[in-house]
């Protein structure tokens, strides 16, 4: 028990953070910790894995919330820009929550791991653009990808912050502008996936105590009263970084992350 409550509250800290700086909710963070620490509170191997996910969704509400409220008091969300695409990246959310624990997840896992490694490498490549007008997209566009990111977040259990980004500032936000953004997207993609684990959970007799479906309310708990804060930190540092720093750090994080990611999920 000991050894959980350390563990967790680490990462609580460094979820925050993450989220904060780069405008992730840090699912891909959280899932493969917590499938090291749910065991330890006697989470049944068969139920881990969609315990880990659905805990995920409802920790990066949190931290997704609190680094979103400080992107918006700096400016950083540009709601025009979603009104089509964030509706459709929700209602695609809720749709695949339902039917995401009968999919293998570690095919998943591997198949976001090698797209996240190709966007890193893609982004560090990229040599700087002249800036475009932000609403220089086509709404088929904005569909496309809203349909594509709801369900590869769903699937791979994290807020879609990092699509999210790369989509955005690909078709003309900067890049701080393209965090702020999806960081406001991540609130409303983990809350309505939250609910599909809720509600595909429900029915589960042997889950922990203080389980709401697949959600373990403890480690929610947990890491929110961490990562609020140290979110904020994140923010305030991405904010005195140049752009092209923070699209460099960003790039390398998603290029580690995903290697651990795939060496996780094959040697694990």
């Amino acid at each position: 028990m000991l050894s959980y409550l350390i563990g967790v509250l680490f990462l609580g800290f460094f979820v925050g953070l993450v989220s904060g700086m780069f405008g992730l909710g840090g699912g891909g963070i959280i899932v493969p910790a917590l499938l090291i620490f749910l065991p330890m509170i006697h989470v049944p191997q068969t139920h881990v894995i969609f315990m880990a996910m659905g805990t995920a969704f409802a920790t990066m509400i949190i931290s997704t919330s609190a680094s979103a409220y400080t992107h918006y008091k700096n400016q950083n969300i540009d709601f025009k820009r979603i009104r089509l695409f964030l509706p459709i990246l929700l209602l695609t959310t809720l749709l695949v929550s339902q039917f995401v624990t009968s999919i293998n997840p570690n095919f998943l896992k591997i198949a976001f791991s090698i797209f996240l490694i190709y966007l890193g490498g893609k982004m560090l490549l990229q040599r700087k653009k002249t800036a475009v007008d932000s609403q220089q997209t086509s709404k088929l566009k904005d569909v496309l990808y809203a349909l594509s990111i709801g369900t590869i977040a769903t699937l791979g259990s994290i807020s879609g912050s990092g699509l999210i980004i790369t989509y955005l500032n690909k078709t003309g936000l900067s890049l701080k502008k393209a965090i702020g953004t999806a960081s406001f997207c991540g609130v409303f993609l983990t809350t309505f996936a939250s609910l599909g684990f809720i509600f595909s959970g429900l029915s589960q007799t042997n889950l922990p105590p203080y389980s709401l479906g697949y959600i373990h309310l403890p480690t929610v708990l947990i890491l929110a009263l961490l990562s609020i804060p140290t979110a904020k930190i994140g923010v305030q540092l991405m904010l005195k970084l140049p752009e092209r720093k923070v699209k460099t750090l960003f790039a390398l994080f998603l290029i580690s992350l995903s290697v651990y990611m795939l060496f996780n999920t094959l040697f694990n």
